[in-house]
């Protein structure tokens, strides 16, 4: 098990290498042996990043400025644009035909309107149709009984009772 100082540590350096938050905490927990949970958690203690909790997962940052990757930057924006599209075709906003023809900048163009008007006010959880299961309504029996080749067994341990 890691110690609070190693994994402050680590992360210390990763992020001042030019490393994003998230991939530093990753291998940070990947190098310790760890959980990505555990090593926020401390991180967290320590007052090394900042982390929020959004539609049940943890968004969490570096509480100081870092080393800018240019590499990071354009692999962020690649998968910043990836997602913003994946979103927008699984919340109904679009389909595949408004991004025919656009750059990603178009269509990262297209989508911010989208995004401040849903983002203006705060969602818990998005919206998801659930069913409600089926439940019979079984009547109440003394006793069940059950059936072993031609003859009637009342049991009389909780074992061997059917579930309700």
């Amino acid at each position: 098990m890691a110690t609070t100082k190693q994994i402050v540590t680590s992360f210390k350096s990763a992020v001042n290498h030019g490393t994003p938050a998230y991939w530093a905490v990753q291998s940070v927990a990947k190098r310790w042996k760890t959980t990505p949970a555990r090593v926020t958690n401390v991180l967290t203690k320590e007052k090394y990043c900042t982390a929020k909790s959004f539609n049940g997962h943890q968004v969490y940052w570096q509480n100081w400025a870092g080393k800018q990757n240019t590499k990071w930057a354009k692999e962020s924006e690649y998968w910043f644009i990836q997602h913003a599209i994946n979103w927008a075709l699984t919340n109904g906003w679009a389909t595949p035909e408004d991004f025919k023809g656009k750059t990603p900048r178009q269509i990262y163009a297209w989508l911010m309107p989208k995004f401040n008007k849903y983002f203006s006010t705060y969602k818990k959880t998005t919206t998801t149709k659930t069913r409600k299961p089926k439940t019979k309504v079984r009547k109440a029996t003394k006793s069940p009984s059950l059936k072993y080749k031609g003859r009637t067994v009342k049991p009389k341990t909780r074992k061997y009772r059917k579930a309700a």
